[in-house]
């Protein structure tokens, strides 16, 4: 009976997610036992050697990556961070009372509800705590390391990732280059208020003022401009390849096995995990790069299909958990797997240096 050969399995006690209280059942982790799992250049995909012409074949680099804190506690950390970061403590001066109390409020909150500490109403003591838990909980820097290099550091904190240890090479046969959707509409997707209610009243009062002044002509329309509405969705990208199940002519190891332990990884890692009665640890999430096509800093699969081909048999197969099972497999599967980014698509990531990847980089 064939070992697993990518990976293993571990039971961390630790739940990265959640911040004191027990697990009911073992969070069961899996560890990588190879740095990349190479399918481009270790798996059969094709029955024409392939060896020559790697180099040339487009390829998809993912590096895997999981949440050190849920969306709820990195939005509400990165929109009074990024706020406190902009305008300095003394910035909030400048606000309504109302807002002010409003926005320190829930600053005391997320210190003593969701992050465990006692604060002060002090609001400069009440930030520098803050500070120091943000710190704490991002101490590994691969966040920062990942957007500060480039154009999109306005990014930094939006989400609490750490590697899974996990890196992806796949062949990328898409045909898609650049898509580009826009829309334009008539009220502004955040108006400021103030200003909205002006602009609105004046232009009001301009239309009734052309009406009466043309109200003998056929008809009168006052041209009025558009504004931009930002994509609140990440755009998609589907991954398609083949895996032979029946040869590999480029290593030792069994194909059937190695293309059932591929399969069965990004399956289990991107299924959610309950650790308890109302706690589960989300799927994984994924900085993607096709040299010159695509580079999203966080995406997600949001789709995964498997297809069987040709003749199907039971074969004897070993799981990343060590149990050895006898399992379906076909003469070969049709993969595919589709990314939605996690950030709009804008100009930022085009000129983001990991557009043009480079691989010595460590997939960043």
């Amino acid at each position: 009976m064939s070992e697993s050969i990518y990976a293993t399995t571990k039971n961390d006690e630790s739940a990265d997610l959640v911040l004191g209280s027990d697990n009911t059942n073992g969070n069961i982790q899996l560890v990588p036992k190879q740095k990349i799992i190479d399918v481009r250049s270790d798996f059969v995909w094709s029955i024409s050697p392939k060896r020559n012409a790697l180099q040339n074949i487009p390829s998809v680099y993912l590096v895997e990556r999981s949440q050190q804190a849920n969306s709820l506690i990195s939005s509400a950390l990165y929109y009074i961070t990024t706020f406190l970061n902009k305008t300095g403590i003394g910035g909030m001066d400048t606000l309504q009372k109302g807002s002010q109390d409003k926005i320190l409020t829930s600053i005391v909150k997320i210190l003593n509800g969701t992050l465990g500490n006692k604060t002060s109403a002090n609001f400069e003591e009440s930030i520098k705590k803050l500070q120091d838990k943000i710190n704490k909980l991002i101490s590994n820097k691969e966040d920062t390391v990942l957007l500060n290099t480039d154009t999109l550091k306005s990014y930094i904190g939006i989400y609490l990732t750490k590697k899974t240890g996990f890196h992806y090479v796949l062949p990328y046969f898409g045909n898609n280059s650049y898509s580009i959707t826009n829309s334009w509409a008539q009220q502004a997707q955040q108006p400021t208020l103030i200003a909205s209610n002006l602009v609105n009243e004046m232009m009001g009062a301009v239309d009734t003022a052309a009406g009466a002044l043309n109200i003998f002509q056929p008809g009168t329309f006052i041209e009025k401009p558009r504004y931009f509405q930002y994509p609140t969705e990440g755009e998609s990208i589907t991954v398609t390849f083949p895996l032979l199940n029946t040869y590999n002519p480029y290593n030792n190891a069994l194909p059937y096995q190695q293309n059932y332990e591929l399969l069965w990884i990004l399956a289990y890692q991107n299924k959610p995990y309950r650790t308890s009665f109302s706690r589960i640890i989300p799927p994984k999430i994924y900085t993607l790069t096709i040299p010159g096509v695509k580079y999203m800093p966080y995406c997600y699969i949001s789709s995964m299909s498997i297809d069987f081909q040709g003749t199907i048999r039971n074969l004897d197969v070993t799981l990343p958990t060590g149990q050895a099972i006898k399992t379906p497999i076909p003469e070969a599967y049709n993969v595919s797997i589709t990314f939605t980014g996690l950030l709009a698509d804008i100009g930022n990531m085009m000129s983001s240096k990991d557009f043009g990847f480079k691989i010595n980089t460590s997939f960043r």
